[in-house]
């Protein structure tokens, strides 16, 4: 029979695990309702999955946004998916218990788990919440390991680390200081104790080959963990701050997009390091105010056991504490120590009630067999990151269509294409698709697009109930609405409204401003010039481009316009008379305006610059000059529209960009020629250059189009049916003077300059197409043009020679005909007329002219 101090420890077993069940209930509970903060992540986990091109893919590990997918913008299989990693997490710390010792030990760990997360919840639960599971289960094989060392248990427990890793970085640099420990404290032969630390390593490490791969695929660069995500904690920790801020951390450290933080913050840190490491005992000290219960009882538990503590749970809680420090820090970051505390406290009480030394217990099946799933959904994820830079489309926007030609329901593949068309501003096309999008999502809130169409189109926006993600939303889309309608003073309400918010979330100190953290706080607030640059810049993109250069109009007598807000006014406005030119014309002279363009906006920013230039009328011969280019520029005899499609490729650089603004801020010729040079194939810059050429042409323009004459050709017959003989004969000979111009070419220009009064020029050319030609065409037309020089000789004996060539040719017959009648020859005129009329080939046009010429021939004798 089992002695009273068993049925004692079985008792005491049983009551602690009844409270640990306790606990856990209460605290699944309280975690049903999660919010939607999370669904961020599966956008990420959406792109791996479909390939779908994004440079900041590597934001945030990969692992929950891939596992949120699933969840789909579900609450309720979000408050599901936690209250599973609740349990797994409770049963996790019972099983590390007895791997340490034994069932009692067990208890204690949950009971230690189940009080941490019930007093402290996790802020932004679900991820702390993932993090610390896999934190947990880590500890659990680790302890296996300890327990029965071997290559193999070490490799198991570097893949449970590893695994952290694709949540959170924190314990990238653990991997060699567990190593170090296991070195320092083990008792085996080194050579054994090295290899299972090779192997412990490579199982750490191994799984973010695939992550690196992917970032320098989507980068160009060596990233190994999350892209960006902690730049601001880097950059206001080296500044000093102990707690976290919100804002553009670059502009606080006066870096680019594209410097190095790390390299800065080396420097930073070696050019003061007192100041630095000063700043990081002070976080140390704030983060044990934090919960100073937990630390004092850690204290108490270590200061008993003394030489029994557990160094390596020591080491892990010690370095998380410090690694966290070394950056500015806010509370949530320190959820998972909680838990590490809590352990080392429960081991200390199971010391105490197990009165003895407690041999390892029987846990490492269990420990193996969650980890088994858990680990088969990690390959799963990391076949999707091993496959992306294969699957990738060649940019965002073609990616997610051709990802929504295989699923073309998919909800947040239709928002997420909508909102980068948007993004793209091209507003019109990615409005309609937005409205498909919203209407597809069956009330899920894949984003807060579906709230702006709604106040959008709302007659009352202050008065309707929305829900965005960000509290300052409401009220900036509600004044920018106000705005449209007119309503200058509500507007003027609610951007006050939205400012007040958005300046507490985004220029937010995430804890007490002590004199260094409000110093900087108050630097980088005068280097955030976001809330018009970047929220009411991308929340004006909604907008049509016409409604929204009304808001911008409205806007601009409430807040001081920013040089960003005035190049979208730029992109934005309307081009339909010549004031319009005007006033578009004098913001593109303004400063700093065009400089605001990056190389995505090249296209819509030239798009306005030509249409400036070249404006557009309906009208089918009218339009003077620019209407003339306009129709050079589409091929045809006139313009209705302005289709980039039709001449040619976008700018691709800073410098056609400027040389659009050049003309537009009335360059003139020098400017046209500037922009040609850059790239004298392009028909639209062909064209810009020849509608400010003088009368006498320049070779210049022509030049890069010697290898297209037919394109000079289509421009010169513009231009000569519409009076403008010099262009057209400058673009007739700029033809002619291509390599091997073919005869049908060289006729053509021959007809052009004729038609331009050029008539030695028109000859030279047809002379040179009909040596060794024995085309009647080219001998009619050159009899023609001896007409027009008064060579009546010269041209009957051309068009004679024409009609020995092709008897039937009723152009070269009714030429003779008026050669002759000229002459006075009237009776052999006449004669050719009669013939002409019994020509079944005559065109009835031709047989018009024809019997009214033989109708008002005179008489003969006169």
């Amino acid at each position: 029979m089992p002695n009273f101090s068993t049925i004692k420890k079985n008792g005491l077993t049983a009551a602690l695990l009844t409270a640990a069940a306790a606990l856990a209930a209460a605290q699944i509970f309280r975690a049903g309702d999660q919010g939607t903060a999370i669904f961020s992540y599966a956008g990420r986990g959406w792109e791996l999955l479909y390939g779908i091109r994004d440079a900041m893919i590597g934001f945030s590990m990969p692992l929950l946004s891939v596992l949120f997918t699933f969840i789909d913008y579900e609450p309720r299989r979000l408050a599901l998916a936690v209250d599973a990693a609740l349990l797994l997490l409770f049963f996790s710390a019972y099983n590390l218990g007895r791997i340490k010792g034994d069932r009692l030990h067990g208890a204690l760990y949950a009971v230690s788990a189940g009080l941490i997360g019930l007093v402290r919840p996790a802020p932004h639960g679900p991820e702390q919440i993932f993090f610390t599971l896999l934190l947990v289960v880590y500890l659990n094989l680790e302890a296996a390991r300890a327990a029965r060392p071997g290559p193999g248990g070490s490799f198991l427990s570097g893949l449970a680390l590893g695994a952290t890793l694709l949540v959170r970085s924190s314990l990238f640099l653990f991997p060699p200081v567990a190593a170090a420990l296991e070195l320092l404290f083990a008792v085996r032969p080194r050579k054994t104790v090295l290899k299972e630390a090779a192997f412990f390593l490579l199982g750490a490490y191994i799984l973010l080959v695939p992550w690196v791969r992917l970032n320098y695929f989507v980068s160009g660069r060596f990233i190994p963990l999350e892209n960006e995500r902690g730049t601001a904690n880097l950059i206001t920790g080296v500044k000093g701050a102990i707690f976290t801020m919100e804002g553009d951390s670059r502009a606080l450290a006066g870096l680019s997009r594209e410097d190095s933080v790390f390299k800065w913050a080396v420097s930073e840190v070696l050019r003061e390091p007192g100041a630095y490491f000063s700043a990081v005992a002070k976080r140390i000290w704030f983060v044990l105010k934090m919960f100073p219960f937990t630390f004092l009882l850690a204290a108490l538990a270590l200061f008993y056991l003394r030489r029994k503590a557990d160094p390596f749970l020591i080491a892990l809680a010690a370095y998380f504490l410090i690694i966290h420090c070394l950056l500015s820090i806010e509370e949530r970051y320190f959820y998972p120590l909680s838990y590490l505390l809590g352990f080392l406290i429960a081991g200390a009480a199971g010391a105490v009630l197990s009165r003895g030394r407690e041999e390892p217990g029987d846990g490492a099946r269990a420990a193996y067999a969650v980890f088994a799933p858990l680990f088969i959904f990690i390959l799963a994820v990391e076949s999707l990151v091993l496959a992306y830079p294969y699957r990738a489309g060649a940019d965002h926007l073609t990616s997610l269509e051709a990802a929504l030609k295989k699923r073309p329901g998919h909800s947040w593949l239709l928002m997420t294409r909508a909102e980068t068309l948007i993004r793209d501003k091209r507003t019109e096309e990615g409005l309609a698709v937005l409205r498909t999008a919203v209407g597809s999502a069956g009330g899920k809130k894949y984003s807060d697009s579906g709230e702006v169409l709604r106040l959008m189109d709302a007659a009352e926006p202050a008065g309707m109930r929305v829900e965005f993600s960000a509290d300052y939303a409401a009220p900036l889309f509600t004044a920018l609405r106000e705005l449209e309608l007119g309503r200058k003073k509500e507007a003027g309400d609610s951007l006050a409204e939205a400012y007040s918010k958005w300046n507490m979330s985004s220029n937010m100190l995430r804890g007490t401003p002590y004199e260094r953290d409000s110093a900087i706080l108050k630097e980088l607030r005068l280097n955030n010039a976001a809330f018009q640059d970047r929220f009411i810049f991308d929340a004006l993109l909604y907008w049509p481009p016409e409604r929204r250069s009304v808001i911008l109009d409205r806007l601009g007598g409430i807040l001081p316009p920013t040089a960003r807000l005035a190049f979208l006014k730029f992109l934005s406005m309307p081009l339909k008379n010549e004031k319009d030119a005007a006033a578009f014309s004098a913001l593109a002279r303004r400063s700093g305006v065009i400089a605001q363009a990056a190389p995505s906006d090249y296209g819509i920013a030239a798009r306005q610059m030509i249409k400036a230039l070249l404006p557009v009328r309906t009208a089918g011969a009218g339009g003077g000059p620019a209407g003339t280019a306009l129709a050079l520029l589409e091929n045809r005899e006139s313009g209705a529209e302005l289709t980039m499609s039709s001449f040619g490729a976008m700018p691709a650089g800073k410098e056609e960009m400027d040389g659009l603004a050049a003309l537009i801020s009335g360059g003139g010729r020098g400017a046209a020629e500037k922009l040609f040079a850059l790239r004298p194939e392009n028909p639209l810059y062909f064209a810009l250059n020849l509608k400010t050429l003088g009368a006498g042409g320049t070779a210049f323009a022509l030049e890069g189009f010697r290898t297209r004459p037919g394109f000079l050709l289509d421009a010169a017959a513009i231009y000569a049916a519409r009076g403008g003989k010099d262009k057209a004969a400058l673009l007739a000979n700029a033809a002619l003077g291509s390599p091997r111009p073919d005869t049908s070419l060289i006729r053509r220009a021959a007809l052009i300059l004729q038609s331009a009064g050029r008539y030695r020029e028109a000859l030279t050319a047809i002379n040179r197409a009909i040596v060794g030609s024995g085309d009647w065409h080219l001998l009619n037309d050159r009899g023609v043009i001896h007409m027009f020089l008064g060579d009546r000789q010269a041209a009957e004996k051309d068009l004679l020679s024409a009609l020995a060539l092709e008897p039937a040719s009723w152009e070269a017959r009714l030429n003779l005909a008026a050669i002759r009648l000229g002459a006075g020859r009237r009776d052999e005129a006449a004669a050719l007329y009669r013939e002409l009329l019994n020509s079944p080939d005559l065109p009835d046009g031709a047989k018009t002219f024809v019997s009214t010429e033989l109708a008002n021939l005179p008489p003969p004798g006169k």
